[in-house]
């Protein structure tokens, strides 16, 4: 998922995570920034890592930001397999300990987005634990989200567990238009629950409507069209 940069001074790497920070706030990141463990977390880790670094190293007494700051770090860094599972357990941790008393909402949310990372960590029992304490929950998600919609989605989340899929985007929760790469290029690998929502109508349009012309001006359409750009634009 596409994350927006943070500001980040070119000498020391430190991250303008916020618009203003108090001259105590400074002082006490000052040694931190300067610190070895952060200066060599600036060529391994992302910058909203490093964010979560610097605020939880700081003492912060948001337990909420620290947790949506992880998550955002499990974003950034996709096309890093090891790393990103390193964040999203981070992330799983940090979530753990957080309470709904006050902040039901947000609790409900990041709580869902835990179990998501669960379910991609492979800790399935514990996904589906969480999935089923949400179900009996949806009260705290909000008004302007439909209880009937929230339970769908929840449950394809257990599908998802049940079948032990670990995807980060799996073809049902994702439009339909970034489905049909995975059905096509990748369709061999799916889970079979996976391979049902390729023959969703939804799907099966995208594919076909998929176009392209190549650098030697060759019209492609459907799958010819969505493997062509699979090998030439990844």
């Amino acid at each position: 998922m596409p994350v927006p940069p943070i500001i980040e001074c070119p000498d020391n790497g430190f991250l303008l995570y916020k618009d203003e920070f108090s001259q105590d706030e400074v002082r006490r990141a000052t040694p931190l920034v300067a610190s070895d463990t952060y200066q060599a977390m600036r060529s391994t880790d992302t910058q909203h890592y490093r964010s979560w670094w610097l605020r939880n190293e700081m003492g912060s007494n948001d337990p909420y930001a620290l947790a949506t700051t992880l998550l955002i770090a499990s974003w950034e860094t996709d096309d890093n397999p090891a790393r990103k599972s390193r964040y999203q357990q981070a992330f799983v941790n940090a979530a753990a300990v957080l309470r709904p008393d006050g902040k039901e909402e947000e609790w409900f949310w990041i709580t869902l987005r835990a179990a998501n990372a669960l379910r991609e960590l492979g800790f399935f029992d514990a996904a589906l634990s969480r999935l089923d304490e949400l179900a009996e929950k949806t009260e705290l998600a909000g008004g302007k989200t439909d209880p009937s919609d929230l339970l769908d989605y929840i449950s394809t989340l257990k599908l998802l567990v049940q079948a032990s899929v670990t995807a980060s985007e799996p073809t049902m929760l994702v439009p339909a238009e970034e489905a049909a790469f995975r059905c096509v290029v990748e369709n061999a690998a799916l889970a079979a629950i996976e391979r049902t929502a390729c023959e969703s109508e939804n799907v099966v349009a995208a594919i076909s409507d998929t176009q392209i012309t190549t650098e030697d001006g060759r019209a492609l359409t459907g799958e010819a069209a969505i493997r062509y750009m699979a090998k030439h634009w990844h």
